[in-house]
């Protein structure tokens, strides 16, 4: 019964931990948030306090066009698809190799094929990682270099 849980529990989870981690710029905002704090503890250096401001206000650009990449992007339904469908049969090829170790474990060579089932796993597992990871077409890049730098768009003027 824990061979079925194993086996279909790790792809599922996995591909869970891909599809939630996936969100670009979250160490970006932590980051941007200590810079700022140093800044703020900087104000009684005017240098320190320019070459802070100066970083937080590139970090924040790029938070900036980060989050706009996220907010834009829209879901690959053939990769959703394709995913579930590998998740799946990752669980089943697992399920079924150790079912196969199950029922040969009392021989003398049983201990091999354990190398073949955890190189097959790890190989599926992180495959169905990869899956789960690109779930989301990118967006299209704009010109998001004239927004950040405060240049107007020559479209409608």
């Amino acid at each position: 019964m824990w061979e079925a849980i194993a086996a279909i529990g790790v792809p599922i989870v996995t591909g869970l931990i891909a599809f939630f981690t996936s969100a670009l710029g979250a160490g970006r905002e932590r980051r941007l948030r200590e810079h700022l704090e140093l800044a703020e503890l900087a104000k009684d250096n005017p240098q320190a306090r320019g070459a802070l401001d100066e970083l937080v206000e590139y970090e924040a650009s790029i938070v900036l066009r980060l989050g706009k990449q996220l907010a834009d992007r829209k879901l690959n339904v053939p990769n959703l698809f394709l995913s579930i469908f590998l998740a799946l049969m990752t669980a089943g090829v697992l399920y079924a190799l150790f079912s196969w170790l199950g029922t040969i474990w009392g021989e003398s060579a049983a201990w091999l094929p354990i190398g073949l089932i955890a190189t097959a796993g790890l190989f599926l597992v992180l495959l169905t990682a990869a899956g789960f990871s690109m779930l989301f077409k990118p967006s299209k890049p704009k010109n998001t270099e004239a927004v950040l730098s405060g240049e107007a768009s020559a479209v409608g003027e």
